[in-house]
């Protein structure tokens, strides 16, 4: 027996394959996780639920009750049967896009963007065209954009917002420009947003009336800490959504019991006090690296985020090259690379670590950039 074909021409993500190679006891700056403790009033309630419940299978859009919470989240008039629960965020791309595309048609994607938007487009029979940022990684030519959305036909683009490797986020005009596109050739937009409430200034602003079509993924992995607990859902158009829930019941049935009910706490004022401290040790997490990143030298580039856990950098050397020096000094990175083709040359570095852990990471970082850019 061999693969089926669907499969045959899908690697495991760059991603993955580095951490894998990692050497033990490496300090590993690579995997999108914030490695901050679950707060301590999730553990507590989880231990409580644990007590006086008993896990068992919900509706396959999710707990009822989950999904009037979800609703209320984004505060814009989203109601509950516009949501369907499912296991992370990554499950809730692949229902939706499961739901939307036929195989032949194109997906849209950014470069560069979350490697398992293609993956999952080609499992699925799809074409896959990149839409280029800027050298960059920030800016984007929109004549370009759109008129490569024309020529493709494109019948869905999917993006992170914040972006998923360099954290930018999207300001209004940018998403009246990229509304006014898809509006006009008719194209389902759907946003991964699962970075949405790690920002370091301001919230960003969300698309809500300007996309005719629209769907935002997002969930707690990230902002709550919660990657292990599996929680993320859909927010889409309930013509959508009731494709979205069908197809749920036949991937995975439901997300776990346990991990939804702590998801109701995790969105009530005091789980979202909890996000907020951890935005904020995040946040000076990054002013701390920001500082010590100064002074590399004006041929490394340090591109910090508006949102999210991942500071950018750019040196002389190739991304592969680099990221395997700084795996033989004990640091695993992912090269960008890993995200397409206007990525390459720089490495992406997730800072959200215990601090003894960052520090030790950073002294790395500082040591072999040193010493490359002084030939050595």
């Amino acid at each position: 027996m061999i693969e089926s074909n669907r499969l045959a021409g899908i690697e495991i993500s760059l991603i993955r394959r580095v951490l894998d190679q990692a050497s033990p006891g490496a300090v590993n700056m690579a995997l999108g996780e914030l490695g901050y403790p679950l707060p301590e009033c999730l553990q507590k309630q989880a231990h409580k639920l644990l007590d006086h419940g008993t896990a068992v299978y919900t509706p396959n859009a999710g707990l009822p009750e989950l999904r009037e919470s979800i609703a209320a989240y984004y505060g814009d008039g989203t109601v509950a049967e516009q949501i369907c629960v499912s296991n992370g965020a990554e499950e809730a791309i692949y229902l939706s896009l499961l739901a939307l595309s036929n195989p032949g048609e194109t997906i849209a994607i950014p470069d560069p963007d979350y490697p398992a938007y293609t993956a999952i487009a080609s499992i699925l029979g799809c074409n896959v065209m990149r839409l280029p940022y800027e050298k960059d990684l920030i800016n984007i030519n929109w004549e370009l954009w759109e008129q490569l959305l024309r020529t493709s036909q494109a019948k869905i683009l999917i993006l992170s917002n914040p972006q998923n490797p360099s954290g930018k986020c999207f300001n209004k005009t940018e998403l009246n420009n990229l509304s006014t596109i898809c509006n006009k050739q008719h194209i389902c937009v759907v946003v991964d947003e699962i970075y949405r409430d790690l920002y370091h200034e301001e919230a960003m602003p969300g698309p809500q009336q300007e996309f005719k079509d629209l769907i935002r993924i997002s969930g707690l992995s990230k902002s709550h800490c919660m990657s292990g607990w599996r929680l993320g859902w859909v927010n889409a158009p309930t013509p959508i959504s009731g494709a979205v829930i069908k197809a749920k019941q036949y991937v995975s049935t439901c997300a776990h019991w346990l991990s939804q009910q702590l998801a109701i706490f995790a969105l009530s004022p005091a789980g979202m006090r909890a996000q907020a401290e951890i935005r904020k040790r995040l946040r000076d997490d990054m002013v701390f690296v920001q500082n010590s990143c100064a002074g590399l030298g004006n041929k490394i580039v340090v591109k910090i985020p508006q949102a999210g856990p991942y500071v950018m950098i750019k040196t002389d050397l190739n991304d592969l090259d680099q990221t395997s020096r700084l795996a033989s000094n004990g640091l695993i990175t992912v090269p960008g690379s890993a995200f397409g083709k206007v990525a390459q040359g720089w490495i992406r570095l997730n800072i959200a670590l215990p601090s003894f852990a960052l520090q030790q990471g950073l002294d790395i970082l500082r040591t072999t950039l040193t010493q490359t850019s002084h030939g050595a």
